[in-house]
């Protein structure tokens, strides 16, 4: 019984470990100068990549453009093809500024998760809330989780 309850704080102890260095080394995303945020609301993985979204505040056109102005100075080319979502690329990233009431995550049993934009039923009141979503290449479920227990214990 000695041995098994060792054994048990040992792997408490390594988990714990695990987690603080987690905490310190997950990617928490770009915070780009137009956001005026400090970090990301969540953090998905999905379509082999790091996905990061923030929530800003009124007006997505005015947000877009700030981020417009910053982001084709990085280069961005912006991508008008998923109108109304202001859309911009740079090799594997993207940065989509947008309408809350725009956007979705949906699953798809044969192409897993993705965002897909969302139409809002007739005689619904829009939201005016702009959200981003940033996708990074790379990342893993593990980390996923770890920014997940992070964001709860900072209560992000």
């Amino acid at each position: 019984m000695k041995g098994t309850k060792r054994l048990v704080l040992g792997l408490i102890a390594l988990t714990a470990l695990l987690t603080i260095y987690g905490f310190e080394t997950v990617n928490c995303g770009t915070i780009y100068s137009f956001m005026k945020v400090d970090h990301p609301v969540d953090m998905e993985q999905f379509g082999g990549a790091r996905w990061f979204y923030y929530s800003l505040g009124r007006d997505p056109d005015k947000y877009a453009a700030e981020a417009r102005k910053e982001l084709l100075a990085k280069g961005f080319k912006e991508d008008f093809s998923q109108k109304p979502w202001y859309r911009f690329t740079k090799g594997g990233e993207v940065v989509i500024v947008c309408n809350h009431d725009d956007i979705m995550t949906m699953f798809d049993p044969v192409k897993g998760e993705s965002l897909a934009h969302m139409k809002m039923p007739p005689g619904t009141k829009r939201q005016n809330w702009t959200v981003v979503w940033e996708r990074q290449p790379g990342g893993s479920k593990v980390e996923t989780a770890v920014f997940k227990i992070k964001k709860t214990v900072l209560l992000w």
